[in-house]
């Protein structure tokens, strides 16, 4: 994301992409502090937002053979607490 801040992008297609995103278009330097918030607990609170306890979405193409079953998938991804 911060190698597309280089100017190189469309104008339009940033302000395009910061108006549906945020509702304002934001500044460069709002960017490179956002990014830079991001640490390891909220990257652990997305996870567990989004990744556990959720009933995961399982594609394959090819050989699937050794893919293994859903309820192998869906095993994973909760955690037992008491």
């Amino acid at each position: 994301m911060l190698m597309q801040l280089d100017g190189s992008a469309s104008t339009c297609e940033e302000i395009g992409r910061h108006l549906l995103t945020y509702g304002r278009r934001i500044s460069p330097a709002e960017v490179f502090a956002r990014i830079d918030a991001v640490d390891v607990d909220s990257i652990n609170a997305c996870a567990r937002t989004f990744i556990d306890d959720q009933d995961p979405a399982v594609a394959a193409v090819g050989a699937v053979h050794e893919l293994p079953d859903y309820n192998w998938w869906r095993r994973h991804t909760y955690w037992l607490r008491y």
